[in-house]
């Protein structure tokens, strides 16, 4: 668990961006 919130919040940007290519990928597959 502390380690989960350790890495968010050391990545939270990255999971931003990964958001928006996942959600980018899924706009060009369907």
């Amino acid at each position: 668990f502390i380690n989960f919130i350790y890495f968010q919040n050391s990545s939270i940007n990255n999971l931003e961006e990964n958001h928006k290519k996942s959600v980018t990928s899924l706009n060009w597959k369907w």
